[in-house]
């Protein structure tokens, strides 16, 4: 939870293509895991199921983030689609793995701890730990060290 890079363990045969699940609200948190997502190499066939969650007052914002997360993780040459639903972020999104069942869920975190985190609550912890598929929560590498960028 406090990794200052993100950590992919996963065993699979390397031929084998995969189905991801991004998830985005158009934070740059989200947009962060995108971007980390697009540096992976992923076998050829490979898709991308690029999905927002947001309720009706935030869903413009959402929708511009679903487009630039498409965008973002295009060159990887996987197959992208959309997923877009209305509802509480993370209950969406744990409807969304349950329907697509990915190969891995991505997932970014706004890097928050103590009271803001306890207040607000957070999306990708409530993702992780209740998920059906294997979780990757990628953090913001807004405060990590220039090397490990």
């Amino acid at each position: 939870r406090r990794a200052p890079y993100p950590a992919l363990l996963f065993h699979r045969a390397e031929s084998t293509r995969m189905h991801l699940l991004l998830a985005t609200d158009g934070s740059s948190g989200s947009l962060d895991a995108a971007r980390q997502l697009a540096t992976l190499t992923l076998p050829p066939g490979s898709r991308i199921t690029v999905v927002t969650v947001a309720d009706h007052a935030a869903a413009p914002g959402a929708w511009r983030g679903l487009t630039e997360a498409c965008e973002i993780v295009a060159p990887t040459g996987a197959t992208v689609t959309t997923d877009q639903r209305q509802g509480h972020a993370a209950e969406g999104l744990l409807e969304a793995i349950a329907h697509h069942h990915p190969d891995l869920a991505v997932v970014g975190t706004h890097g928050r701890s103590g009271i803001m985190r306890f207040l607000l609550g957070s999306v990708a912890e409530k993702v992780a730990r209740h998920a059906h598929s294997p979780v990757l929560v990628a953090r913001s590498r807004k405060g990590v060290a220039p090397s490990l960028k």
